[in-house]
């Protein structure tokens, strides 16, 4: 099995599409890792997310845990993350 630094280093010299690579292995991460398996019942990257109201606003994911409370994660492991303004206001 691959280090998280080897996996990592085969992602795109692209920026935008390493980050999209990067989201779609935090998705697995959050489906697969009891730590959160056990929370959540669906994991959804922006652009398959049915809620989505349009392009990407800085939410990467977005989860629900079993309470029915959506989470909206960005995923920024590559590069510093730029913060965005209020982008959880939306999160009951």
């Amino acid at each position: 099995m691959a280090t998280f630094a080897e996996l990592r280093d085969r992602f795109s010299d692209d920026e935008h599409k390493r980050g999209k690579q990067f989201e779609r292995v935090c998705k697995w991460f959050l489906e697969t890792d009891p730590r959160y398996s056990d929370r959540l019942v669906n994991v959804w990257l922006w652009d398959d997310w049915p809620g989505r109201w349009g392009p990407d606003c800085g939410i990467d994911l977005v989860a629900q845990d079993r309470d029915g409370k959506n989470w909206a994660i960005q995923a920024a492991g590559l590069a510093a993350a730029t913060p965005q303004a209020n982008p959880c206001e939306w999160v009951g």
